[in-house]
Order: structure tokens, then C-alpha cells, then sequence
């Protein structure tokens, strides 16, 4: 996700043509707060390893996204 926002720019062109910020940097904030909860508690049922732990939150927001949260 970060790599995809760096090579394409923290702002993209709108449907407009006007210059929009980047539509994935909506998902920084709960994948933040997703990895600051991991690191805080050690619950069993969420991965140890922290690029898991970011896949996760990464997937969990998508999700989230396309049921329109």
C-alpha cells in the first residue's frame, strides 16, 4: 500500500482533473491505530509477526472499505 502511494504520489488527479489526495491514505490512520493496538497487547489471536500484523489491518480496512464503512 505505501509503496503503491509513493510511486503514484500523496496526490492524484480527480475525476475532475483536479488534483485529489491519494485515495489510499485513508487507510493510514486505522492501519496506525491497528499496528499501535498490536504492539501495545499481546493477544493470541492477532500475528506476532509486525508485517503480519500490517497485512492484516491492511486487509481488515479494504474490507471495511467495500462494505462502505
Amino acid at each position: 500500500m505505501a509503496a503503491q502511494i509513493v510511486a503514484e504520489g500523496v496526490t492524484v488527479p480527480g475525476s475532475s482533473g483536479v488534483p485529489v489526495a491519494h485515495p489510499l491514505l485513508r487507510f493510514l490512520g486505522p492501519l496506525d491505530a491497528a499496528l499501535s493496538a498490536h504492539e501495545k497487547m499481546a493477544d493470541p489471536t492477532t500475528p506476532t509477526d509486525p508485517k503480519e500484523a500490517a497485512r492484516a489491518a491492511a486487509v481488515a480496512a479494504l474490507e471495511a472499505y467495500r462494505r462502505g464503512e
